[in-house]
């Protein structure tokens, strides 16, 4: 199956420029590795990339509150491509069986992403939150792959999208809290360059959750729902040599469950 496994690890230094107005950078040291994997002709055919790769991050945010109980915040990230160097191999089912391994290297630039929240917290015990954030995933352009035979390239095509996030959360005294959530998330991929493995939909989340917490630990449990509205896919780009597409009806719906333990010292 294919995978993406990528590492950070960053220094975030803070500024209290005044009692209202706080200021934070950082800057990251990141590892990847990349597996992926993609089908040729009949099924047992493979072509896939295995790789790792170097590379850095740097990123700023804010927060302000400019009247008591109203804070403003904002983040922004930037990651520099990473260039992925190890092997490619492809295996043939047919006509005869074959396989070759060769070296190769492949680039993936990741998106720049900036998010801006506003919180209201009318008292003590609630507090109520507005998100927003852009993802600039059209750096996914393309995937190409670079190999003693040549270059291979594979149109991705990825658009830029939006998140949008709100929710509520009531606090007691005696520790407790229960809160809810919904946000949306717009697709990224065209229909041309759609694949089923990416289930990508205008999608929806609602949330609820409870927790306690004390001076020493919390724990937390969250449900959450996903409905992402039916997708027709039309006009996708034929795969050779088959010439099979995409096309077709999507629906997705999914159910998600979460616990969490903290201790603090």
């Amino acid at each position: 199956d294919p995978g993406l496994l990528f590492m950070a690890g960053t220094a975030a230094p803070g500024f209290e420029v005044t009692p209202t107005f706080r200021f934070g950078i950082s800057v990251s040291a990141v590892r990847s590795s990349a597996d992926i994997n993609r089908g040729i002709v009949v099924p047992g055919d493979t072509f896939s990339i295995e790789g790792d790769g170097n590379g850095w991050g740097a990123g700023a945010g804010f927060t302000w509150e400019p009247i008591e109980g109203h804070t403003l915040g904002g983040t922004v990230r930037y990651w520099s491509p990473v260039t992925y160097k190890g092997h490619s191999t492809t295996i043939l089912k047919f006509p005869a069986p074959a396989s070759a391994v060769a070296p190769a290297e492949a680039e993936l630039e990741f998106p720049l992403e900036a998010t801006l929240g506003y919180a209201w917290k009318p008292n003590k015990n609630w507090i109520i939150e507005f998100d927003a954030t852009y993802t600039e995933w059209s750096s996914f352009g393309r995937f190409a792959v670079q190999s003693p035979t040549g270059t291979l390239v594979e149109p991705l095509l990825w658009e830029d999208s939006y998140t949008i996030g709100t929710g509520v959360t009531r606090k007691w005294d005696s520790g407790w809290w229960v809160g809810a959530g919904y946000w949306f998330a717009e697709k990224t991929t065209p229909d041309v360059a759609f694949n089923p493995r990416l289930p990508d939909v205008d999608l929806h989340v609602g949330s609820l959750g409870t927790g306690y917490r004390t001076e020493c630990w919390a724990a937390e449990l969250t449900y959450q729902y996903g409905y992402g509205k039916p997708r027709q896919i039309s006009g996708g780009a034929p795969l050779p040599p088959t010439g099979a597409t995409a096309n077709g009806k999507m629906n997705y719906r999914a159910h998600g469950f979460s616990a969490g333990l903290r201790w603090f010292w």
